[in-house]
């Protein structure tokens, strides 16, 4: 028996992007935002671009502004091999023998290995990663490859993390005994870092 099906006025409604959303990009310059250590942070066309400065170390940029509970994304472009990251929760401190700067808060991972711990949390300084590795293989490495673009999400609820790299929900989980709680977003160049990476339409939901 043959059966048909009818359909009108189909709609679509992305419940991960209704909400106030405010932008931390303006496109044109980095107003709102500190740089750490020797790294280099420039606007071209419309993107941040990130390279490895001339000792080839960690650097940051910071938000000014502070959040506490947040749903935060980005787009990234990964310009080859390299270490990076959208932390959150985050201050920098600078060491006082050299001005290295000391990161205090978390990492949500972006790496262009495949498969590879892109949307995992990493706590530097103190407890590393923040939750066992996905168990599924078909959940990592779900970052784009180097030159093309991706997006990671990250939302923060109390003690409660959830992050998506590309939509695609890579860990969600409970801390129970958070070390962080308020600071900014950074743009991490790690060391190593020396092919950079660009970053567009930054936005938070708070």
């Amino acid at each position: 028996m043959l059966f048909r099906a009818h359909y009108r006025n189909i709609k679509i409604n992305d419940l991960g992007r209704t909400g106030d959303w405010r932008s931390r990009f303006n496109g044109r310059s980095l107003k709102g935002w500190e740089v750490y250590g020797t790294e280099r942070f420039d606007v071209e066309d419309g993107v941040i671009i990130g390279r490895s400065g001339p000792k080839k170390s960690e650097g940051y940029l910071l938000t000014k502004e502070t959040w506490t509970d947040f749903r935060v994304r980005g787009s990234f472009k990964m310009l080859g091999a390299g270490n990076f990251g959208l932390f959150y929760r985050s201050t920098i401190t600078l060491r006082e023998k050299d001005g290295y700067p000391i990161i205090s808060g978390i990492q949500g991972e972006v790496d262009p290995a495949y498969p590879g711990p892109s949307g995992w949390h990493y706590e530097s300084y103190r407890r590393g990663w923040l939750h066992e590795e996905p168990q599924k293989e078909s959940m990592r490495g779900y970052a784009a490859p180097p030159d093309t673009w991706g997006e990671i999400e990250i939302r923060c609820i109390g003690n409660r993390t959830t992050s998506w790299i590309n939509g695609i929900r890579i860990v969600d989980f409970y801390d129970p005994n958070p070390q962080v709680f308020e600071g900014g977003f950074a743009l991490q160049l790690h060391a190593g870092g020396v092919e950079g990476i660009m970053w567009k339409d930054l936005f938070v939901l708070e």
